[in-house]
């Protein structure tokens, strides 16, 4: 093992974060050359080892946490700290949180089914009454495949008139579908998260940056770098049929391309940027990611 001295400042400028970063709710990153990132809650930290390498010029950090411990073993390129949080929805379901930039996002997929004063949003569980609901122009949701133990990994896929609260069909915003304090990300807010990525070491690979490190289809995963934890949740189409689960990931945006189609964002397991789509209408069913007023 390395001697103390050699390593005593950079242990206690640890130490000294993990306890003030444990009081509050933060995330320590540790990034490394290859492969995902680690990522483990401050507040569940017992202490910090250093150790030799095999080669003697790499170091070891052993992360005790009760009851395991996480061992980054070489290959380090550095260690964050990023703040993290929790929101409810008006259902009781919480979401983990992460703020990536200056922004704060849901690092879970939605499942409300209610919009935030309480008014249910039409649940659809085949074909038929996704289309009855389009064909109206009104909030709809569904579970991936029309199998609610999707709901659990995948959360809900909602069409755009849910997006925009709409419960008439008149194309106008009637209700709020995020929590509050919270709404649905518009086009620029996503073009936001996307550059900060970009000036933040990930130029061309935004989406990578996004993506879960598990669950991609052909080992396609990504390093997650942020906690935003982007699942390939699938989509549904206009007419009721599912697609993609496992290949890729829609997120609505609050933002209208005209009058019958809206901006979405797209993860896949192929591309390592954030696509950027105004093609498909209205319809259609993706996921949503909330991110703070």
């Amino acid at each position: 093992m390395f001697s103390i001295n050699k390593f005593a400042k950079l242990f206690v400028i640890i130490m000294i974060a993990l306890q003030v970063l444990a009081a509050q709710s933060w995330d320590m990153r540790i990034h490394q050359t290859a492969g995902p990132v680690d990522r483990i809650a401050v507040d569940e930290i017992v202490d910090i080892t250093f150790q030799d390498g095999t080669s003697g010029k790499e170091i070891v950090i052993e992360i005790s946490i009760a009851p395991d411990y996480v061992a980054a073993t070489s290959g380090i390129d550095s260690i964050t700290f990023q703040e993290t949080g929790t929101v409810t929805d008006i259902d009781g379901n919480t979401y983990k949180t992460v703020k990536i930039g200056d922004q704060w996002w849901m690092a879970e997929n939605l499942r409300v089914t209610q919009y935030r004063d309480g008014t249910s949003i039409p649940y659809v569980t085949n074909s038929d009454g996704w289309n009855d609901q389009n064909d109206n122009e009104t909030g709809a949701y569904c579970a991936y495949d029309d199998t609610p133990g999707n709901v659990d990994p995948y959360g809900y896929l909602y069409n755009w008139f849910a997006v925009n609260g709409d419960i008439d069909g008149d194309d106008d915003k009637d209700k709020e579908i995020a929590p509050a304090g919270w709404h649905v990300p518009t086009d620029d807010e996503w073009e936001a998260l996307k550059d900060y990525l970009t000036i933040n070491g990930h130029s061309g690979t935004e989406g990578t940056a996004l993506k879960s490190t598990s669950g991609w289809i052909l080992d396609r995963n990504g390093t997650d770098d942020y906690g935003f934890n982007g699942i390939p949740a699938g989509y549904r189409i206009d007419n009721g049929p599912f697609y993609d689960e496992q290949w890729s990931a829609y997120f609505w945006t609050a933002t209208e391309y005209d009058r019958i189609r809206a901006y979405c964002r797209r993860l896949r397991y192929n591309n390592n940027e954030i696509g950027r789509f105004s093609t498909f209408g209205k319809e259609y069913g993706y996921s949503i990611r909330c991110i703070r007023d």
